[in-house]
């Protein structure tokens, strides 16, 4: 791939905080340059914070840029992937979903959850939804929510998650079955079966990573098959979503493109390809 920009947008609430990211970035960006360049020119960067270089680089430049890869604020990437012309890489939200199916082991569940949800929550694949088989709510939701309440975290549950849960809980809104929190905070709603769980996801989630919890691998055959998502997981936390943790390096984001590269993009997802052939003289009849 001859050319690659990657977008950088930076927010914080103290200027100081946004003056030593920014430094960091272009220190790291600068340091990338000087390692490709001497190879080939092939990385081009921009860090100006005039909007109306990106509009040019976004609806002017398709000659000269092969690709876009957006980074910072969900805005950003908004615009970019609304109005460029060129291919883009990445994603917009991480609305995670992790299913706990009634055939589910209640301590392993309760780890995937609580590690899912809490581990970082601030990157793309927290888990942000957490849907309960209608079949093991009862038994399952006080010891899994209660964990996750007892390091603050704010539940938003349905009818019948308050109906069983015995700790402090909101009532969820259509809203937040859509909703990327980024903070201690989860959407749970219990579904009939775990083609309602299927459903539900590719209706409200954003093809990022969403997982299913059980020791049926029928149904986690289905799951995995059924599910839009570019990362479909069985029995795992959503916070394995991660270059580093698939073997390919660092990464540069989590495509959620219908079209490759999908999934973590590391170097080897960037890199393209031809096909060179020698013969002697071969014709095709």
């Amino acid at each position: 791939m001859n050319k690659i920009m990657n977008l950088i947008g930076a927010k914080s609430k103290r200027a100081s905080e946004k003056k030593i990211d920014l430094n960091t970035k272009n220190k790291v960006l600068n340091l990338y340059a000087k390692l490709l360049n001497k190879e080939s020119k092939s990385i081009l960067r921009e860090n100006s914070k005039d909007r109306k270089m990106v509009d040019i680089m976004l609806s002017k430049m398709k000659k000269y840029i092969d690709v876009i890869i957006p980074r910072g604020g969900k805005n950003l990437v908004k615009r970019v992937k609304d109005f460029s012309t060129v291919p883009i890489i990445g994603h917009l939200e991480g609305v995670c979903h992790t299913f706990i199916d009634k055939d589910a082991e209640l301590n392993m569940a309760s780890k995937i959850v609580f590690n899912a949800k809490l581990r970082n929550t601030a990157i793309c694949g927290a888990t942000e939804t957490i849907l309960f088989h209608e079949k093991i709510v009862k038994k399952f939701c006080n010891p899994i929510l209660k964990k996750l309440e007892d390091q603050n975290c704010k539940i938003y549950g349905d009818n019948i998650v308050i109906k069983y849960y015995q700790g402090k809980i909101y009532l969820a809104k259509e809203k937040d079955w859509s909703r990327e929190y980024l903070t201690a905070a989860v959407s749970v709603k219990v579904v009939k079966n775990s083609d309602e769980a299927i459903n539900h996801i590719n209706k409200y989630g954003t093809m990022h990573t969403d997982s299913i919890i059980t020791k049926n691998k029928k149904t986690a055959n289905k799951f995995l098959k059924n599910v839009k998502s570019s990362i479909a997981m069985h029995n795992t936390s959503t916070q394995f979503a991660d270059g580093g943790e698939f073997g390919f390096g660092g990464e540069v984001g989590i495509s959620t493109n219908k079209l490759p590269p999908r999934g973590p993009v590391g170097l080897e997802q960037l890199v393209s390809y031809k096909y060179e052939i020698s013969s002697k003289g071969k014709i095709r009849k």
